[in-house]
């Protein structure tokens, strides 16, 4: 098991019940809100649709009030309205019989057309028209059904509150003519209202586009504070509004009934929101929390003990057949998945460790087998360098004598990396050598090396290789080079240049290949320089190349430097135009100076 494998430090056990409360705390005020806009909605459309239902009522009211005597406005007519509002009196009582029979003894004895003539009522005496006053408004009363039985709205219509004549020039003033209401604070029959014509728009609407039409509204402070509904219809002369009558309608019983109604409902609403809500916990709690609790236990077991039998079982107890339910089974496969692979990570770093101590002795090896102290002696001054890509190479250098006067100079680039370029190039070093050692020329040794690689080796693997034969005391050097790169030479007093020598096939390309051979003169105080394509192939971020032009710029900042500063100087130089970007290929260099005269 895993636990047997790893080692672990004791984990504490956290507890968190945090989840229940946070949801109950977003659901309470969210579903609280909910009600409160329900409950808002229902009381406005229950308003809003019996005052729709009211305006049929109203609407009745006062087209049979205009029918019956405010239909019409003549110059009697506006005598009238004049009179009853400058002498609120005819408001105190009724009509008595002596004041009936006195008026109709004064029509009788006039023997007039038209009693309703202005001339006529003008002429009347004055304490005539006070009785024909109060005679038209105990008509008009009438109208209003306030002493009929058959149709008594002050007790069938509780809520029609008032209805008054309103002048709609200034000063803005009207009077009531009669009233429905049994309030203590209520208005009498007479009594002046005052009103602004800004606080009322059906008012401002009527004026602005006069019609017999009626418009609504709602008012909190006219006739009197409280909460009304008005209903208005102008009365017309010649085509301009001279007056309005309205019909009020009370809404405070309307808006206390639904209040308490409201009320009602909110404290129903409410209990079942709190039940709602504990249930809705409770499946919460028992559907959700539980299963996740017992999946956090199990996961703390299993971080804990690293034992997933145990982690399994206990979420094999979670059934949910829900989202949590496939989540602890999900939860089981991958504990399980992770022991697998867990152990298959410790058996690959063990493997990784051994591959890893195996690439460092082949290292070490390789290493070994490059020669590590240049040859000294007064003629010449000899350096090399390689660093692989990887752990190990597939380039190599090589030099050594054959006799007191005669120098090998090897350096090769084996197709692939790693380790089967590295054990191919050892093999590869050691043959050149054991070649060059039977005294064979350079194209010769390549010509056998080609043979012997065609023979032996069971891979498609090949190398490039330059080898020259160095005779010191002329500074005369035979070469061959097998696909290589050309090398770059510097005379006595001059700077480097690309050497483009006479280049053959690689050597385990072909079966018969044929290398050429080839001579030149090293001058006294030239450098020959070496190197493989990691050198010339080295790229930036850019993936941009190094080339040969910059190599030259590197050797020849300082031409006429020992070998060892040169090749630093190309290090340099190819280390500051690559950064940071990684090593793409072995990279291998060997400089060799003939010592100038002194």
């Amino acid at each position: 098991m895993r636990g047997d494998t790893i080692k672990r430090d004791a984990v504490p056990v956290k507890k968190s019940r945090k989840l229940l409360f946070q949801i109950g705390i977003l659901l309470v005020p969210l579903l609280f809100l909910m009600l409160m806009l329900v409950s808002q909605t229902m009381y406005r459309s229950t308003v809003d649709g019996f005052l729709q239902g009211q305006d049929n009522l109203m609407e009745d009211r006062l087209n049979l009030l205009f029918e019956y005597g405010l239909s019409s406005f003549d110059e009697t007519e506006a005598w009238l309205y004049d009179y009853w509002e400058s002498h609120p009196d005819v408001f105190d009582s009724p009509l008595t019989a002596e004041e009936e029979e006195a008026l109709f003894d004064y029509y009788a004895k006039t023997d007039a057309e038209n009693i309703w003539d202005p001339e006529f009522v003008r002429n009347m005496p004055e304490e005539l028209q006070h009785y024909s006053a109060k005679e038209k408004m105990h008509n008009l009363q009438n109208l209003l059904f306030l002493d009929g039985e058959e149709h008594d709205y002050a007790k069938d219509q509780q809520n029609l509150y008032d209805l008054f004549i309103m002048d709609v020039n200034e000063p803005y003033e009207g009077f009531l003519i009669a009233s429905y209401s049994k309030q203590n604070n209520a208005l009498t029959p007479g009594e002046t209202l005052e009103y602004s014509l800004s606080a009322h728009p059906a008012l401002r609407s009527l004026l602005s586009k006069p019609s017999d039409r009626i418009e609504y509204e709602t008012s909190h402070n006219f006739p009197t504070p409280g909460s009304y509904y008005i209903a208005f219809r102008p009365i017309l002369y010649n085509g301009e509004v001279r007056a309005v009558a309205g019909l009020v309608y009370n809404l405070e019983g309307l808006r206390k009934s639904m209040s308490r109604i409201l009320r009602s409902s909110f404290l129903v609403g409410i209990g079942g929101l709190v039940i709602s809500i504990l249930l809705l916990l409770f499946l919460l709690y028992r559907k959700a929390i539980l299963p996740v609790k017992k999946i956090q236990e199990s996961i703390q077991t299993y971080i804990q003990t690293g034992d997933s039998a145990a982690v399994s079982d206990g979420l094999s107890s979670v059934r949910s057949r829900n989202e949590i339910g496939i989540l602890s089974e999900d939860l089981s496969t991958m504990v399980r998945a992770i022991d697998h692979y867990t152990e298959e990570n410790v058996h690959m770093a063990e493997e990784r460790e051994k591959v890893e101590t195996e690439l460092a002795l082949a290292a070490r090896i390789q290493n070994a087998m490059l020669p590590k102290d240049p040859p000294e002696h007064a003629l010449f001054s000899l350096s090399a360098f390689m660093t692989p890509a990887k752990e190990v190479g597939g380039d190599f250098y090589d030099y050594y004598y054959l006799d007191e006067d005669h120098l090998v100079l090897t350096i090769a680039d084996v197709s692939g990396k790693g380790i089967p370029a590295a054990l191919f190039m050892m093999m590869c070093k050691n043959m050149i050598k054991n070649y060059a050692k039977e005294g064979l020329p350079p194209s010769e040794i390549l010509d056998r090396t080609n043979r012997s690689i065609l023979e032996n080796s069971q891979t498609t693997m090949f190398l490039t290789v330059w080898i020259g034969i160095y005779e010191i005391s002329s500074g005369h050097i035979t070469a061959a080079n097998a696909g290589h790169e050309y090398p770059m030479l510097r005379s006595s007093d001059g700077s480097f240049t690309l050497f483009k020598d006479r280049h053959s096939i690689v050597a385990g390309g072909l079966e018969n290949a044929v290398f050429r051979e080839y001579g030149f003169d090293l001058e006294p105080g030239g450098t020959l320089f070496l190197y493989t394509d990691g050198a010339a192939e080295a790229s930036n971020s850019k993936d941009e190349f190094f080339g040969t032009e910059r190599m030259l710029a590197a050797l020849n900042r300082e031409p006429d430097s020992p070998p060892e500063q040169l090749i630093r100087n190309m290090r340099s130089a190819i280390d500051q135009f690559v950064g940071d970007m990684p090593q793409f290929d072995d990279l291998t260099m060997l400089a060799i100076r003939r010592t100038p005269p002194v």
